[in-house]
């Protein structure tokens, strides 16, 4: 698996499908080096609810998040891996050096949806923000569009 310096020459897209392959199988130092030094996050957990500001408030909320997830997939003597699948992602470039890239993952019936912003320094594309949220219940009078 390339560590996340080989990102120089991916295009945003190949940067976070990389990025999300390491959160997947929770290879923590390649999921980590994709983080920008002043990123910030909104995690899906309920007990962060406010925004999470610099790699290493971020990283000590993951640390935690991927010590209980390895013990509850080695506990069940399955593989180290989430199964996450990234779906219906769209990267939009907001210039030469920054992506917004959108996808959803879990099912079609309760999908949650995730925003990761891309920025290109010094020829490595870093996170420099990722907004994670689930889809709670639809508010009435308002129409899906598609």
């Amino acid at each position: 698996m390339p560590s996340a310096p080989a990102a120089a020459e991916r295009s945003p897209e190949q940067a976070a499908q990389a990025f999300l392959r390491a959160f997947d199988r929770l290879e923590w130092e390649p999921f980590r080096g994709y983080f920008a030094e002043d990123m910030t996050m909104f995690f899906p957990f309920a007990q962060t609810q406010s925004r999470v500001d610099g790699r290493e408030a971020i990283e000590k909320v993951f640390e935690g998040f991927f010590r209980a997830k390895r013990q509850q997939l080695a506990d069940a003597g399955a593989p180290m891996i989430q199964g996450l699948n990234p779906r219906d992602m769209e990267v939009q470039m907001a210039g030469p050096d920054a992506a917004v890239v959108t996808f959803h993952l879990g099912s079609a019936t309760t999908p949650a949806r995730r925003s990761i912003v891309l920025r290109r320094t010094a020829g490595e594309w870093k996170v420099i923000h990722w907004h994670a949220s689930g889809t709670g219940t639809a508010a009435s009078g308002f129409v899906e569009v598609k």
